[in-house]
């Protein structure tokens, strides 16, 4: 037996909104009681964990405060002479073993310029390893104090982190540093304190937040892992910014956890310890399944109480229902219905009795209108639909169907749908539904898939349809296939935007080369309008700085292929040259006759502009203007094999300025930028024609001599080159004044060397010309240390 329940019915409601209220209020108390548990277990676990977490970081910073400690105690042995003494240095930290024990990955220390001196272990293989560009040992040298360095990955490709402490000169500054590395894949200090894990899925972090890096953590195949970026995970952001507690987040995978945090002073860092909720609210899972069933038993008791209450109160009204459904269904004529009460029931029974008579004789009227209206549209040479006033299609002629293939029976309603574009759906249902609101007449063009699954376009008109009274029926409406009119404009509209809008400069000549038509792109490239070029030969673009056969070639392709491209320069109206990349081809007729000429052409001057400012920029320092390492490197190789051809000598001198880091502390970098420029064009003016001087960076040239009949020779080169550097620079009010320190060698010797062994031998002598009192020149000398 069906049921359907009368939702407009005042007995309905009132039993569906007692209903409705009982089971809010319960399903309330239930999650009501469930937040309560959660939250009273959150706040319980929170203080265990951040206890726990606390105890964590205090341990790791009392760990950290003890290496610092450790270091600069060792640090303050180390006076000024013993860091110039690389074996002193050596031999200091050798003599106190102990400390290895608190770094793993051994000790190190530093000279002013960032070199490693000594080391222990030595089997870490570290001395003469420059670590000028450490971040750490940046901060101990500018701010005389120790810091701790973030993670990085190590010479062994393993994590580090180090801690760093300045060694002081007289007056308190930094001369040096002393590094204490600690390996974070070998067992180490932070290994007893991550590992322990917290429950079963618990998890220990130490955190560096200035690089969002894990250092430390109870996952080892997690360390040196990056987390998320900033403005991902909002509660990630707080623990960086140094948020201290615990809660309840997402994890960037997705879980939810526990967290909680506590920071670490002497490093910046935090550690935190997690948990997932999984674990940590098991106890009251149960409790809260054991409560949902008892919730759910009682949904379905009431339920099914209230569903029997109004099958009882809502059947007299049923069996009326039924009794209009089955005469609706049937083919039999209308019959009236059997009256058997005198309620409510009974009074709209009657009514619809005194209705059918008239519907009888509406029925017939109908019937004889509808043929009429089916035998026109059926032969009709246009699409033919008809819709009700609720906007559902009821009718499509033979010739719609025809169309697209379907029966009526799929058409109907909104079936028709189905056929149309999936792009031009929403306007047309859009177009459609406004026309219906404002009953007013409307054209629209749309795409319909034909049966043999094509689509085509349609222009279809629809008109309100009213009967006698003025009452709006629906909408009457035709549609025509205008496919090929649509192909015809869009392939006109193609063809004018590609010739008005492109970029590049498009030209149209005749068969003997008369201008019939340019773009617009053709006037910003050029400079000229189509009233200047119309009738005239694009000669005009001429720029002469192409022969005649240039020209040759090109026409010879045209006629032999049809087609010419390639690059040229060509002349605007205001006489400025410019590079194109040009195309021109052939548009042969029907008779396979050259017509026109089609040429297409982009300004590519700004690229080859562009092209020799990167050569330059590649081969030239761009302060000084002097060659680079790179272009250095190319002129010494070919210096040395011409130097062998020639059975001549050639000399590589290593040149860095005194005094130059003064003037930059003192006067500021713009200054010292002065000085570099004035120092170099006066040093390449001390040189002879087919030397070479080259900026290696910062205040270090390179000067290569060639041709030099003996090492003597070379002499007053480099007294020239001295002087060059030690002439004052004025700067403002100020005269600025640097010298040098000058390192030769020569080419060949009686091993064979290569252009780095001559570089660094020059560099070996330069150092040994500061050593000896700066400003002078040494020569190398492969007996002297």
């Amino acid at each position: 037996m069906s049921f359907r329940i009368p939702w407009n019915s005042l007995k309905t409601r009132l039993t569906l909104l007692t209903l409705t209220i009982f089971l809010i209020s319960l399903w309330s108390m239930l999650w009501y009681a469930g937040q309560m548990l959660r939250q009273d277990l959150i706040a319980l676990l929170s203080a265990q964990q951040l206890t726990t977490v606390s105890l964590v970081a205090s341990e790791i910073d009392n760990a950290l405060a003890l290496r610092l400690k450790a270091l600069e105690g060792l640090a303050g042995l180390v006076t000024p002479d013993i860091l110039g003494n690389r074996n002193a240095t050596q031999t200091l930290l050798a003599r106190h073993p102990m400390l290895e024990g608190l770094f793993n990955g051994g000790i190190v220390a530093l000279d002013a310029r960032g070199t490693a001196i000594a080391e222990v272990p030595l089997s870490a293989q570290r001395v003469g390893i420059d670590y000028a560009d450490r971040e750490y040992f940046k901060t101990v040298m500018a701010r005389s104090e120790a810091t701790i360095g973030a993670p990085l990955i190590g010479n062994k490709s393993h994590p580090i982190m180090a801690i760093a402490v300045p060694i002081r000169g007289e007056e308190g500054l930094a001369i040096g540093a002393l590094v204490g590395v600690i390996d974070l894949i070998q067992p180490n200090f932070l290994d007893r304190i991550t590992e322990n894990r917290y429950g079963r899925t618990g998890e220990t972090f130490l955190v560096v937040p200035s690089t969002r890096t894990i250092v430390s953590t109870s996952d080892r195949t997690r360390i040196m892992e990056v987390l998320p970026a900033p403005g991902i995970s909002p509660w990630i952001d707080r623990f960086m910014q140094g948020y201290e507690g615990s809660a309840v987040v997402v994890n960037p995978h997705g879980m939810e956890v526990l967290v909680s945090v506590r920071q670490v002073p002497v490093a910046g860092w935090y550690t935190s310890v997690i948990l997932s909720t999984n674990e940590a609210f098991a106890p009251i899972v149960s409790q809260r399944r054991r409560m949902l069933i008892a919730t759910l038993l009682i949904t379905l008791f009431s339920a099914g109480l209230i569903g029997w209450m109004l099958r009882r109160q809502l059947a007299p009204l049923m069996a009326a229902t039924r009794t209009l459904a089955t005469l609706a269904a049937s083919a039999r004529p209308l019959e009236p219905l059997p009256m058997t009460r005198d309620d409510e029931v009974g009074a709209l029974i009657a009514g619809f009795n005194r209705l059918l008579s008239t519907l009888a004789q509406r029925q017939h009227a109908l019937e004889e209108s509808e043929a009429r209206f089916r035998a026109l549209a059926d032969n009709a040479s246009a699409l033919v639909w008809m819709a009700g006033a609720d906007a559902r299609y009821e009718y499509f002629n033979d010739l719609w169907l025809d169309f697209t293939g379907r029966d009526l029976a799929r058409e109907i309603g909104d079936g028709w749908l189905d056929g149309v574009h999936p792009d031009d759906l929403p306007r047309l249902r859009s177009a459609y539904a406004n026309a219906f609101a404002a009953r007013q007449s409307f054209s629209l063009d749309y795409r319909l898939r034909r049966h043999d699954g094509e689509y085509r376009w349609l222009t279809g008109h629809g008109v309100p349809r009213h009967d006698e009274q003025g009452g709006f029926l629906g909408y009457i409406g035709t549609c025509i296939d205008i496919t090929e009119r649509k192909a015809s404009e869009a392939r006109l509209q193609l063809l004018a935007s590609v010739f008005s809008h492109a970029r590049e400069g498009i030209l149209i000549s005749a068969a003997n080369g008369t201008i019939l038509d340019i773009n617009d792109g053709f006037t910003l490239i050029t400079g000229y309008s189509l009233a200047d070029v119309r009738g005239r030969n694009p000669r005009i673009l001429k720029s002469g700085r192409h022969d005649d056969a240039f020209y040759a070639a090109m026409w010879r392709d045209l006629l032999t292929c049809g087609q010419w491209s390639g690059e040229i320069w060509n002349r605007r109206k205001n006489g400025e040259l410019y590079a194109a990349l040009l195309t021109i081809s052939a548009v042969r007729d029907e008779q396979g006759e050259v017509g026109h000429y089609v040429a297409l052409s982009s300004d590519i001057t700004a690229l080859k502009e562009h092209e020799s400012q990167l050569e330059r920029i590649a081969h030239f320092d761009v302060l000084t203007k002097l060659p680079n390492r790179v272009l250095l490197t190319d002129r010494l190789h070919q210096a040395l094999v011409q130097t062998l051809r020639r059975g001549q000598r050639l000399a590589v001198v290593f040149l860095d300025l005194d005094g130059f880091k003064a003037v930059n502390d003192r006067y500021g970098h713009e200054a010292g930028d002065q000085v570099l420029i004035a120092v170099a064009s006066r040093m390449k003016q001390a040189l002879r024609e087919g030397d070479t001087l080259a900026r290696l960076g910062g205040d270090e040239f390179v000067a290569v001599l060639l041709d030099l009949a003996d090492m003597r020779v070379s002499a007053p080169l480099f007294d020239r080159l001295l002087a060059a550097a030690a002439q004052p620079v004025p700067f403002g009010a100020a005269m600025l004044q640097v010298s040098a320190s000058l390192g030769a060698t020569f080419y060949p010797q009686i091993e064979d060397m290569d252009a780095d062994q001559l570089l660094r031998q020059a560099d070996h002598a330069m150092y040994q010309a500061k050593l000896a009192g700066k400003n002078r020149y040494q020569v190398f000398d492969p007996e002297r240390p």
